[in-house]
């Protein structure tokens, strides 16, 4: 694969290039200075690399539950500004902020789906129980009558008397 800029480094960084950036930053170089010390680096990817990964001041425990309420409590509030919130998240990165997020969002759209599907194949099955028992009460359940439902889509189910019948 071609780089646009050839002698860039991009993938993982060794423990070597990340003492160096630690010292130099504890030294109080520049973010250009120290790219000019690692070849192959940028300054703004070592930026990146020192705020979200290096400092010392980050948290690396597990997030808390109050943590997750300031989150999305503020996000709801001011929106994707990640920094600002990590005002609020002493020892969060906004980096790690936004990604808490978003994966935390999408965990719980993912459960929530997960249980709509299972209450949408319970709730059929209980549609049809009804419709059976109400509409044709000396017939069994078997796989022709599973389609029953959709035949009769039109019907209101929630009319139907709530009838409940062991399975």
């Amino acid at each position: 694969m071609q780089h646009l800029q050839p002698g860039l480094v991009r993938g993982c960084w060794n423990p070597e290039e990340d003492r160096l950036v630690h010292r130099m930053v504890l030294e109080g170089f520049q973010w250009s200075a120290i790219a000019r010390q690692l070849p192959g680096r940028k300054g703004d990817s070592i930026r990146d690399r020192y705020v979200n990964y290096l400092d010392p001041s980050l948290k690396k425990s597990p997030w808390t539950e109050e943590e997750d309420t300031i989150l999305f409590q503020n996000q709801r509030i001011l929106g994707n500004k990640w920094a600002k919130i990590g005002k609020l998240l002493p020892g969060r990165s906004a980096s790690s902020i936004k990604n808490r997020y978003h994966n935390r969002k999408t965990t719980v759209l993912r459960n929530i789906k997960k249980a709509k599907k299972g209450n949408a194949a319970r709730k059929q099955v209980r549609v049809q129980q009804r419709v059976q028992i109400f509409v044709e009460p000396n017939k069994c359940l078997d796989e022709d009558s599973l389609s029953f439902s959709k035949q009769h889509a039109d019907l209101d189910m929630d009319l139907l008397p709530d009838i409940v019948v062991g399975i």
